[in-house]
């Protein structure tokens, strides 16, 4: 399994803010029981927000910010990678947790073509 705290970092995601470790906690739950995604408020973003004595709706916004940036200003080839396409958009918590823990768990697969689809999106954003 890789490391996910060494992931996040290398997503970009930065060691100070509360997202990184509202990310890392979620990929703990879900890693444990995947079904968890399939009611994302009640069993993580809850669970998460007791522990850190807000409302879950902040734990959300502060995964979901996080998302962003790393498709913003972060390793995007590497999340494209992690989501296993090419992004026109952030994805969703939902989604990148689920491809997180996937990717945590799994050698990463060959997708054909993918590399060539990333360079082509990532040059034409310059």
């Amino acid at each position: 399994m890789r490391d996910p705290e060494r992931e996040l970092v290398r997503l970009g995601v930065p060691l100070r803010g509360v997202s990184y470790w509202d990310l890392l906690n979620a990929t703990a739950l879900i890693a444990e029981d995947r079904l968890l995604l399939t009611n994302i408020v009640k069993e993580v973003y809850v669970p998460i927000a007791k522990m850190r004595h807000v409302k879950w709706s902040c734990v959300e916004v502060s995964m979901r910010r996080a998302i962003k940036r790393i498709w913003q200003k972060g390793n995007r080839r590497l999340l494209q990678r992690i989501m296993h396409r090419v992004l026109p958009e952030p994805p969703t918590v939902g989604e990148f947790l689920g491809a997180f823990v996937f990717y945590l768990n799994n050698s990463e697969p060959v997708i054909e073509g993918l590399e060539k689809e990333v360079a082509i999106a990532h040059s034409e954003e310059k």
